[in-house]
């Protein structure tokens, strides 16, 4: 017999310069304790553009 797979998506709404809101959805997703997480680029330092 196989082994059973359970797979969730979502799509947190991240708005630039939203520090408090952004960490709070964040936060807020991580609760769920789901085993890999995908993070948004907003979530990642500035690179710089020149």
């Amino acid at each position: 017999m196989g082994r059973c797979v359970t797979v969730a998506t979502c799509s947190l709404n991240q708005w630039a310069l939203d520090f408090e809101g952004n960490l709070n959805r964040i936060l807020k997703s991580k609760s769920t304790k789901s085993g890999l997480q995908l993070e948004s680029a907003l979530q990642e330092p500035p690179r710089g553009d020149s």
